[in-house]
């Protein structure tokens, strides 16, 4: 009542006052009792997923393989741990922009996305809706119309949600396993040229997928040329999904820096810090072939004024290594290096995540069992149950939420004790 009678007595001074300090005070109103337009003064910049945010995954197996999705969700929880987001994955194998075995279009939207309530939606589809093959307009033409309907059905129902296409992904016509039609790229990048002009008319995130996989499997093979992100030629390997994770995440705004710690070796150093993002030990290939994950988990430290030869890196009184000068002074990728306890703490985080993640797709739809049926009509009672189980996850997030907050440690540096080679030290 107190801000309804304010309201009203500003407008009596309205009278008596200039017309522009009355509409800034009930634009302020406005942005008060308003998420929507609270959230469109958050600065262009800023990371895209605010506090309350349900992002929704939607896509075919590539999706449904839950890796870049599930590194999506751990880059969050250990940069923004506070902030509570809650993440579905709605991927399907086999699916295009008409649906698949999970149903039409119609029904997988309205079982598994609508019911969520999504700010945040994402869609990858394209892989399958070339038919891995030449290209062909009419097929070409079902592509562009469906994925508009997509785009014009979500804008409808949720209104006020965000959008973020996803071009398809890199077709590995030289993988081991690769099995489909040797120039299938090139149809795939004309299918994310659509993409891209769809997203730019309606004024949509997207994140062009194809180049950075491309560019990453050039370049791993620049050294070993049998390397590969997409070990069949279409699904993604965890390092893989990692560069998928990183484009997403930079076309998110998403903040590089975990720590820039300066050691002075005659005085410790506390220094209070989110976990560093846990890269899956599979994924690790990713970091030497492409630039997007090792800029996104910058936890680094150095010691610029520095003597002798080498030192012992001490966290909380305990050594982590022994580094050389040159070392320590050009600076420490710490996010690498199993003996540091943010490290041991992100890894329970992804360890949590994967978890939450199986038991979701176990009773979703993993199993002849499961809740959703292949082309079935979602019933009420099977919504709710899908809603149910999501309800169930929510301990598992609180968990994950609480194995990622920010912790403080103590950094210090001793000389090393003796001249033996160095036993522990940063992978090259």
């Amino acid at each position: 009542m107190r801000r309804i009678n304010l309201w009203r007595n500003s407008m009596k001074c309205g009278r008596h006052q200039s017309r522009q300090h009355a509409l800034l005070f009930c634009l302020s109103l406005l942005c008060f009792f308003s998420p929507a337009l609270a959230r469109a003064q958050t600065p262009p910049d800023a990371f895209s997923l605010l506090d309350g945010d349900t992002v929704v995954f939607y896509g075919d197996s590539i999706t449904e393989q839950q890796r870049y999705t599930r590194d999506v969700e751990t880059f969050v929880l250990t940069r923004f741990p506070d902030r509570h987001i809650k993440f579905v994955n709605a991927g399907w194998n086999g699916d295009r922009v008409s649906g698949g075995e999970g149903g039409s279009i119609e029904t997988r939207l309205k079982r598994d996305v609508f019911p969520y309530q999504p700010t945040v939606v994402t869609v990858m589809l394209g892989m399958n809706d070339g038919a891995y093959t030449h290209f062909d307009q009419a097929t070409y033409d079902t592509y562009t119309k469906g994925l508009t309907h997509i785009v014009d059905t979500l804008t409808e129902k949720l209104p006020d949600v965000r959008i973020t296409l996803l071009t398809p992904t890199f077709y590995d016509q030289n993988a081991l396993w690769s099995r489909h039609f040797q120039g299938y790229n090139t149809v795939l990048l004309r299918y994310g040229e659509f993409v891209k002009k769809l997203a730019a008319e309606r004024s949509l995130t997207v994140v062009e997928l194809n180049s950075p996989l491309r560019t990453a499997t050039q370049e791993g093979r620049s050294h070993a040329p049998k390397f590969t992100l997409v070990d069949d030629g279409v699904h993604p390997t965890e390092a893989g999904h990692l560069v998928i994770a990183a484009a997403l995440l930079k076309a998110w705004h998403a903040p590089g820096l975990v720590a820039d710690i300066v050691l002075d070796p005659k005085k410790p150093v506390t220094v209070t810090a989110p976990l560093p993002w846990p890269i899956p030990e599979d994924a690790r290939a990713a970091q030497a072939a492409s630039p997007l994950p090792g800029a996104l988990n910058l936890f680094r430290i150095h010691a610029p004024i520095l003597g002798g030869t080498r030192w012992d890196l001490l966290i909380d009184g305990k050594s982590v290594g022994t580094f050389s000068r040159p070392q320590l002074q050009s600076g420490l990728d710490l996010s690498a290096l199993s003996t540091v306890p943010q490290n041991h703490s992100a890894a329970q985080v992804l360890e949590i995540v994967q978890d939450k993640n199986d038991r979701w797709r176990y009773l979703w739809k993993g199993t002849p069992h499961a809740i959703a049926r292949r082309g079935d009509k979602p019933k009420v009672s099977e919504i709710a149950a899908l809603l149910a189980v999501d309800h169930w996850l929510d301990d598992a997030r609180s968990a994950a939420s609480e194995a990622a907050q920010a912790q403080t440690h103590v950094y210090s540096l001793r000389p090393a004790a003796s001249s033996t080679s160095l036993s522990r030290r940063l992978p090259r």
